[in-house]
């Protein structure tokens, strides 16, 4: 046996004999007390065994996890970030909940990390002000019904339609889908763009015959259109809220959301509080398809209105949230949406109304 065969046994003592296999549960127990080193090597044992089998991509993807926080044990930030990234494009070739591990709670922590890193651009280690995550096995796995296509890439908008639609999905979105197209959104309406959205991702999908049989049908292909509208602008910006600022300049692509916000203060300059009023408003378009084999004239297109009254504050506030948040106070509240803070933003956002209604229709 050699050094590193023998620090591995004596790392898996005691959990042989359970029903996972031991290699699997020492990685939680030397990556829950801070040895990603040693949680490195304990896995690697188990993927360089199941290098043919389902969870080979699985456990690659822990394995460069555990390995992003070597590298921020040592200070080396940049890699980190790199195998963050890896770790993510591997994770999410499995469903949301996977080997009683909620996969969209380790996706967090990526997220989490990455942008930690990206926001002090290399200049500061999280390990350093953050304290380490941890990471839970369930006590059992969900019983997930279909594939949830989620028609984004906005990683703030998947976190929240995943955690409020729940754990019964095997969930995908627009960064598992390379090649996917790029919607053009011209239609007049939020109705409009989500269901052109929602029917021309289905449509490429159904196309992709090796694509397909990857899927757990049904399959729902989920695409949203949302924005801002304002009294005082007669409903601007509507559907152009994500490219409102660069409307201007003639810029193709969205805003950034600083820019937005400042255009939106400066054209409310002089508009006094009491006709501040406004509403995020929010269409879901869900596309059903029942089998791979289903003709386009059998698919569902269903659509879902949100709606989320308040009005627009004279300067922004709070660190949470995006897009118009730290502007928007809604209804019933002091602060506003980026301060209220995300458990609550859930309960009675926009796309939470919306949501809401979907889950009451596909009874989940």
């Amino acid at each position: 046996m050699s050094k590193k065969s023998g620090k591995i046994a004596d790392l898996i003592h005691g959990l042989r004999g359970q029903a996972e296999n031991a290699h699997y549960l020492g990685f939680f127990e030397c990556f829950n007390r801070g040895l990603y080193y040693e949680a490195h090597d304990v896995l690697e044992e188990l993927w360089l065994s199941d290098r043919n089998g389902p969870n080979y991509a699985f456990y690659k993807g822990l394995i460069q996890l555990a390995g992003a926080f070597v590298h921020l044990q040592k200070n080396r930030l940049k890699p980190s970030l790199a195998l963050f990234n890896l770790a993510q494009k591997n994770l999410t070739l499995y469903p949301s909940h996977h080997e009683r591990l909620n996969l969209l709670e380790v996706l967090g922590i990526i997220h989490d990390w990455s942008d930690a890193l990206i926001e002090s651009d290399f200049t500061l280690n999280p390990l350093n002000t953050k304290p380490a995550p941890l990471l839970h096995l369930m006590k059992c796995s969900p019983i997930q019904q279909g594939t949830l296509v989620i028609a984004t890439r906005n990683k703030h908008k998947l976190q929240e339609i995943q955690k409020i639609m729940g754990d019964h999905w095997r969930y995908l979105n627009l960064l598992d889908l390379p090649g996917a197209p790029e919607v053009l959104e011209d239609q007049a309406t939020f109705d409009g763009n989500a269901q052109k959205k929602s029917l021309e991702l289905a449509q490429w999908i159904m196309s992709n015959g090796i694509l397909c049989q990857s899927l757990a049908f049904p399959l729902l292909i989920l695409a949203d259109d949302s924005g801002l509208a304002v009294d005082a602008l007669n409903g601007a910006p509507g559907v152009y809220s994500a490219r409102f600022a660069a409307m201007d300049s003639g810029e193709p692509g969205n805003s950034a959301d600083s820019e937005n916000n400042a255009k939106l203060l400066r054209l409310l300059h002089d508009v006094p509080a009491a006709k501040r009023s406004a509403r995020f408003h929010c269409v879901l378009a869900l596309t059903e398809i029942e089998t791979p084999y289903s003709p386009q004239a059998e698919w569902k297109i269903k659509t879902f209105d949100g709606i989320c009254e308040g009005v627009l504050a004279f300067e922004a506030s709070g660190q949470g949230g995006f897009g118009y948040d730290p502007l928007f106070v809604p209804a019933g509240f002091e602060v506003s949406f980026a301060a209220l803070g995300e458990e609550i933003k859930n309960r009675i956002s926009h796309r939470s109304n919306g949501l809401s209604k979907l889950k009451s229709y596909l009874g989940a």
